[in-house]
């Protein structure tokens, strides 16, 4: 089957999509390689970290504001319902947690009266006081959403491949320039 003329998203929408996507592989490999690090180095590794995450949520704060004032094309008729519902269940889970993982690590921080620098260039307010529980639950939110992110990303990634290379629907290309 030949792919069909699609609409695409906005250069803007492409723009912040792949950007975002890119630095959450960024944190990903940035937690995952201060965890083989001693406890300083890691600290240092650790800043760059909630430096991207901060910069991860202004995008996200502006992508989501970029969806709410910018329709994203339609899915091709011939596409499934459930194909449909799946793909919106998806984006909108990644949307909660590209929100949910950088709050969660600032209010981490913060409870553990850890600062968040952007870039060594100013602090973050910290959002709460210091409180040890709250510090391990911030953690442990933090560490399991990481893996759902993990997996809602992977399910997204496969079926943005499922759609280019087998169904061959255009669905993917709506997304690259």
């Amino acid at each position: 089957m030949n792919s069909p003329v699609i609409e695409k998203y906005t250069r803007t929408a492409q723009l912040l999509h792949w950007l975002i996507a890119l630095l959450v592989v960024v944190q990903f490999t940035l937690a995952w390689y201060a965890d083989t690090l001693p406890r300083g180095e890691a600290g240092q590794v650790m800043a760059i970290h909630k430096s991207v995450g901060a910069t991860i949520l202004v995008l996200a704060i502006i992508r989501i504001l970029w969806r709410f004032s910018h329709r994203p094309p339609a899915f091709p008729r011939t596409m499934p319902g459930w194909e449909a519902k799946l793909s919106a269940v998806t984006h909108w889970a990644l949307y909660f947690l590209i929100f949910a993982m950088p709050i969660s690590g600032w209010m981490m921080s913060s409870a553990a009266g850890r600062d968040v620098a952007w870039f060594g260039l100013f602090k973050l307010p910290r959002v709460i006081g210091e409180n040890e529980a709250a510090g391990d639950f911030f953690h442990e939110a933090h560490e399991i959403m990481a893996i759902v992110l993990l997996v809602v990303a992977l399910l997204h990634i496969v079926g943005a491949i499922w759609h280019a290379a087998l169904k061959k629907d255009g669905i993917m290309q709506r997304m690259l320039p």
